[in-house]
C-alpha cells in the first residue's frame, strides 16, 4: 500500500520540464516565461502537494514506489501576474502521469488564479474529453452501472477514464470529432474493478450519456 507520505514526495517532483506542453489560446498574452518560472517556484509546489492530497487514493496505481511522466501544461484562461510573479487570474490544466506495476494514470488538475491565491480542483484521472460538468453527470450512469455488478456497493471511485473513439461503433473510421464519441470508465467498487463503457452524444440542447450495463466487466487487480 502507498503511504500519503510517498503520494507527496511524488507530488513534490512533479515539476513541468523545460520541453513541457504549453499551449495558448490564440490570443498570446501569457508571459511565457513567468508562467515557466512560476512552474518551478515553490509557492506552485506547495499549491500542488496541496492538490495532490485530494487526489482518490483508487486513481493511482496500488504500487509502494511509483514514477513520474512527462508532465505537461494546457492554459484554459491567459494568465496574469503580479509584482511578485504569482498568478492573479487567469486557468490552466496539469496533466501529471503516474506509473507503477506495469500502470500509468494521469491526473488531471484545474489550477484557476485569483487575487486572493491559487485555487485548485482535481476531476477525473485519465484521458475522457467530458468536460467538467459533463464529468460531474456521468458519475451516476457510471456508478449505476459499476453497481450492477457489485451489490449494494456505496464506495465507488472512478480509478481511470479511456477515450475510445468517435462514433458509436468501434468500426466507425469516418465519424467526425464534433458528434458523438465513446469512453470506458474503470470504476474502484469495494474491492473490484469495473470498466463501464460510456457513450456521450452531443446535441444542440447538450450531451446526451448512455451506458450499457450488459458491457460491464470485471478487470484483473
Amino acid at each position: 500500500m502507498r503511504t500519503v507520505g510517498a503520494c507527496l514526495t511524488l507530488a513534490l517532483g512533479l515539476l513541468v520540464p523545460a520541453s513541457a506542453t504549453l499551449a495558448a489560446p490564440a490570443s498570446g498574452t501569457t508571459d511565457s516565461q513567468k508562467f515557466q518560472s512560476y512552474l518551478y517556484s515553490d509557492a506552485y509546489r506547495v499549491a500542488l502537494a496541496h492538490a495532490w492530497k485530494k487526489v482518490p487514493p483508487a486513481s493511482l496505481p496500488t504500487c509502494a514506489n511509483l514514477t513520474d511522466g512527462d508532465v505537461s501544461v494546457t492554459l484554459q484562461q491567459e494568465v496574469s501576474f503580479d509584482a511578485k510573479g504569482l498568478p492573479r487570474s487567469g486557468a490552466w490544466w496539469g496533466h501529471y502521469p503516474v506509473k507503477g506495476c506495469g500502470t500509468e494514470r494521469i491526473i488531471n488538475i484545474l489550477f484557476r488564479a485569483e487575487p486572493s491565491g491559487v485555487r485548485f480542483l482535481v476531476t477525473l484521472p485519465g484521458r475522457t474529453r467530458a468536460n467538467i460538468v459533463l464529468q460531474r453527470d456521468a458519475l451516476t450512469y457510471a456508478f449505476i452501472g459499476a453497481g450492477t455488478k457489485v451489490a449494494d456497493c456505496r464506495d465507488m471511485e472512478v480509478a481511470d477514464t479511456a477515450f475510445d473513439g468517435f462514433g458509436l461503433s468501434a468500426g466507425d473510421k469516418s465519424a467526425p470529432e464534433t458528434g458523438p464519441w465513446r469512453e470506458t470508465w474503470t470504476v474502484a467498487a469495494c474491492g473490484k474493478m469495473l470498466a463501464v463503457p460510456m457513450e456521450f452524444i452531443p446535441d444542440a440542447t447538450g450531451t446526451t450519456i448512455n451506458q450499457r450495463p450488459a458491457e460491464v466487466r470485471q478487470l484483473k487487480k
